[in-house]
């Protein structure tokens, strides 16, 4: 599941707090005009932006792994 991590330039932040996606990186990730982005923090210095869907999509493997670790170490115990 480890994705290769992409450089796609720098950005400057605007008077208004405002950040510009480099192109490339809107072209690659298919994001238009208006479209909601999550933004998280990691650590101190690194912010994260995502489409809500990934988020979700994150969410769904978690719960995924979390039912199968249950379910393993639940037949380990019953041994």
């Amino acid at each position: 599941m480890h994705k290769r991590l992409n450089f796609y330039g720098s950005t400057t932040l605007g008077e208004k707090g405002q950040v510009v996606i480099p192109v490339e990186a809107r072209e690659k990730l298919e994001l238009t005009k208006g479209q909601k982005l999550l933004a998280f923090g990691s650590s101190e210095n690194m912010l994260v932006l995502a489409k809500p869907e990934i988020i979700e999509q994150f969410a769904d493997i978690l719960g995924d792994l979390n039912r199968t670790l249950e379910q393993e170490s639940n037949d380990t115990t019953s041994k």
